[in-house]
This record gives structure tokens, C-alpha cells and sequence, in this order.
């Protein structure tokens, strides 16, 4: 009886053990993301979560004073507007598109019609 009792405490250890291994490095790798960032840092295009069917124009890396931020020119899935493109992102994310488990910074953005098209831009740093 005191063996399989053991073999079950041994067990709890081990699990709590990897658990607790495992946060740990989960908050390196955060801390990583945190202090190894730099306003030099943009998002990509696969993070901002675009609905399906949308079409990247063109993707572009700029940067002032206050930082780099990404420019994405995107037309609209077929059978979509510009305007139910931006609705889409509104109702969705309202500004702020949160992060994932391996990226988990919060990526904000600002969105403007230019004809059939949709320019995005999103930063990490900037609040549009």
C-alpha cells in the first residue's frame, strides 16, 4: 500500500515539477520578448489576423521619431467592401489586436479607405 502511495507522491512531484519548469520558461521567454524589443519591432502581416481572402497589396516597414510601425495596403476579400472590411476589424479587435501565446504583445492599429483598398497601420508602441 505504501509503495503505490510512494510511486503516486513521485508522480505529483514530477507533474508540479514540469509545471512549474515550464512557467518559468514561459516568463523567459516573455521577459526575452519584453526587454530584448526595440521601437525597431513591427508586426507581420500573419499577426495581425487578416479574415480570409483578404489580399496584401503591398506590406511596408517605416519609422520616425516616435518608431517603426507596418503600413499594409489590403483589398478586401471578393464580395467585400472596404467598409465591411473595417467593420470586420472594429467588431473584432476595436483598435488592438491581442497577442498569442508565443508573441503576447498587444499589437494596435488604425485603419483608412483609399478607393477599393484598406490601409492598416500597426504598431507595437503607438496608440492610434
Amino acid at each position: 500500500m505504501s509503495a503505490v502511495r510512494s510511486k503516486q507522491r513521485l508522480f505529483v512531484a514530477l507533474a508540479v515539477g514540469a509545471v512549474v519548469i515550464l512557467g518559468l520558461a514561459y516568463l523567459a521567454w516573455f521577459t526575452l520578448l519584453n526587454r530584448g524589443s526595440e521601437e525597431g519591432d513591427v508586426p507581420s502581416a500573419s499577426s495581425m489576423q487578416f479574415p480570409d481572402g483578404t489580399a496584401i497589396v503591398r506590406a511596408e516597414k517605416e519609422c520616425g521619431s516616435g518608431g517603426c510601425w507596418s503600413t499594409f495596403t489590403v483589398r478586401p476579400a471578393d464580395g467585400s467592401t472596404p467598409g465591411d472590411f473595417e467593420g470586420y476589424l472594429a467588431k473584432q479587435f476595436d483598435g488592438e489586436v491581442p497577442g498569442t501565446f508565443f508573441d503576447p504583445r498587444t499589437i494596435n492599429y488604425m485603419t483608412a479607405v483609399t478607393g477599393s483598398q484598406v490601409v492598416v497601420t500597426a504598431s507595437y508602441w503607438s496608440s492610434y
